[in-house]
């Protein structure tokens, strides 16, 4: 399956599908640029064993159901969760379901799975929000800003060039180069300890 080892997936991507929607479908956007950097970084410091597996479930869960079985088998095989905080996140009971099920993979080691975690705060206004327990306590992890410090809105993925074609705004890809740097050096000594 993955880069790493072939039983995990490298990443999971979560996030509240209401907040991708919000801002511009960022995070899939942010998905599709960051499988070919990651596999690129992950060339550039060892040999590679092949594509880079990021799950992100597109489809939505049921308003009534719980985490279906497909999700709680990745996360269960993942190695890094990439989790997108919107206005709509913090107030997911998915997605705090998501964190949880990746902490146990570390035996309910927070400090273990947050080194293995990487936080983007999609707007300004989330910072004075609660993240749920898992995100605050004992306090809050790094987490990278993709959103504009001035105006407090998120870094648009897509911008519109001087011919009026779209194109994916620099900020935005610096933001997941930066992303996709950490996570190969990580998951190269990662896979050399699973050796």
């Amino acid at each position: 399956m993955g880069l790493i080892d072939s039983r995990y997936y490298d990443a999971f991507i979560s996030y509240a599908h209401d907040d991708n929607v919000l801002h511009d479908d960022a995070v899939q956007v942010f998905q599709r640029y960051l499988k070919p950097r990651f596999e690129a970084e992950f060339r550039l410091l060892g040999p590679s064993k092949g594509e880079a597996e990021v799950f992100m479930d597109t489809n939505g869960l049921p308003a009534n159901g719980d985490l279906s079985d497909a999700i709680k088998e990745a996360l269960k095989r993942t190695v890094f969760l990439i989790i997108f905080l919107g206005r709509s996140y913090p107030n997911s009971v998915w997605c705090g379901k998501e964190l949880k099920l990746f902490m146990d993979q570390f035996s309910g080691s927070r400090k273990e799975a947050l080194e293995r975690t990487f936080l983007i705060v999609l707007d300004k206004a989330v910072e004075g929000k609660n993240w749920g327990c898992y995100l605050e306590n004992p306090d809050r992890p790094i987490f990278e800003k993709f959103y504009d410090e001035e105006t407090g809105h998120h870094i648009p993925p897509m911008l519109e060039d001087r011919n009026g074609q779209a194109v994916t705004g620099p900020r935005f890809l610096k933001g997941i180069r930066k992303i996709a740097e950490t996570m190969a050096q990580r998951a190269v000594e990662l896979a050399a300890g699973l050796k």
